[in-house]
């Protein structure tokens, strides 16, 4: 194939240097936030979430990784929306907030997935007892539903 250049005197080098501009202002974070992390009880959800995240030796809580086990299930999917989607959606005249938006989303929504659907070691029979439920990571489904994400600038 033939490359084709011609002289647009400045206005594409302008669109790429707003594009990267866009791309570099904006980041996204996926899980809970300061918005959704009390509980009704006066608990936390990020406490929770870390808790079961990396597990805990001294409550006798294995690890059941939901959020670092979402990112390496999704990698590839998650890198070609920010190489590729991200940047055609905002050369197409999406903000980057809103462009951003979109992965947050799909991130979000991933890992509500693998908290719902993840395979995860079995919870102790006492606490299957006490809740009623043999589900790791959700009994009231307060944590759950507390995972968003936040576009910053």
């Amino acid at each position: 194939p033939m490359t084709v250049i011609k002289n647009t005197k400045g206005k594409g080098l302008k669109r790429l240097i707003g594009l990267l501009k866009g791309m570099s202002e904006s980041q996204v974070f996926v899980g809970v936030t300061k918005d959704t992390n009390a509980r009704p009880d006066g608990g936390s959800n990020a406490v929770i979430g870390m808790t079961h995240e990396f597990g805990s030796a001294r409550k006798g809580i294995p690890e059941r990784s939901h959020l670092r086990a979402t990112i390496v299930e999704n990698g590839s999917k998650y890198s070609k929306m920010v190489a590729e989607d991200i940047p055609k959606a905002i050369k197409n005249g999406m903000s980057s907030y809103d462009a951003y938006s979109v992965f947050g989303t799909q991130a979000m929504n991933d890992v509500k997935f693998r908290i719902v659907s993840g395979s995860y070691t079995p919870l102790n029979p006492m606490t299957i007892k006490a809740k009623g439920s043999s589900k790791p990571l959700i009994d009231t489904g307060a944590y759950r539903n507390s995972i968003t994400y936040r576009v910053d600038k």
